[in-house]
């Protein structure tokens, strides 16, 4: 399978380079506008402001997804109400999960969690 620019994008988020995940998908949403781009871009963004401990930022940006009506399927929802929680306590940051991130790429391509899987055994 090759390299996407959502596994870029994982690796990037995973290895704590968010400015870096942020502009893996800059591009590819400034040609096509894709709303499951650009949450992805306000989650890594997020994550650059909550790392610098700049609450206000990091909030707004979770705060823009959660209006997103893209975000309805959102698979890891319920990460971003964990960290939305310890943000608005000024919490420190913690680390997205690579499960939470394959998650979110998955839906970020589009497809179903068991088409990846299937992809990945051929």
């Amino acid at each position: 399978m090759p390299i996407d620019e959502w596994d870029e994008y994982v690796q990037a988020m995973s290895d704590g380079r968010y400015f870096e995940a942020h502009e893996i998908l800059e591009n590819p949403w400034r040609k096509n506008k894709n709303a499951r781009y650009q949450i992805a871009i306000w989650l890594a963004a997020a994550f650059v402001h909550w790392s610098k401990s700049q609450f206000t930022g990091a909030r707004r940006l979770l705060g823009q997804i959660f209006k997103s009506p893209d975000a309805a399927d959102l698979p890891i929802r319920q990460s971003l109400e964990l960290w939305a929680a310890l943000i608005a306590s000024g919490q420190s940051r913690i680390q997205p999960t690579s499960e939470e991130l394959e998650r979110l790429a998955i839906w970020g391509r589009g497809q179903s969690e068991g088409s990846l899987i299937d992809q990945k055994r051929t």
